[in-house]
């Protein structure tokens, strides 16, 4: 697989944008198959293209701050508890937590992120209405 240098260098200054916001740990960005394996990651995965991140924030701010600048950077988040995993995405690139979410739903292209797997809606947009139980 072979990244494209221009989108490595828009995660780079999104990564550096971030950084001037809020204080994080990179705690995994670009991994070999045998690695992305080993740590359970997906086989797709934007980690083996170094165009994903996982950070950690080492200062005291509510969670959903350091969330929503990291959606205003053009990045897409998964809080996955222990860290947050950040990706850039490209024109038509859907998450798969969105598609998995709203199977059988209608999908609303407000969609910024997902905290503990439920997605927010975007900036400028009602909360979105989930039929899920």
């Amino acid at each position: 697989m072979v990244t494209a240098p221009g989108k490595l260098h828009e995660l780079v200054d999104a990564i550096i944008a971030l950084r001037c916001a809020h204080r994080f740990s990179i705690t995994s960005w670009i991994r070999t198959r045998e690695h992305n394996a080993r740590v359970g990651g997906n086989p797709q995965s934007k980690h083996l293209l170094g165009l994903a991140v996982d950070v950690v924030p080492d200062e005291d701010v509510p969670r959903f701050l350091f969330l929503q600048s990291a959606r205003t950077m053009g990045f897409h988040y998964l809080d996955e508890g222990d860290h947050i995993h950040l990706q850039m995405l490209g024109p038509g690139d859907v998450p798969r937590e969105v598609l998995d979410f709203f199977q059988g739903h209608p999908v609303s292209p407000r969609m910024g992120g997902t905290i503990g797997g439920e997605p927010l809606p975007g900036p400028g947009g009602p909360p979105i209405q989930s039929e899920r139980t």
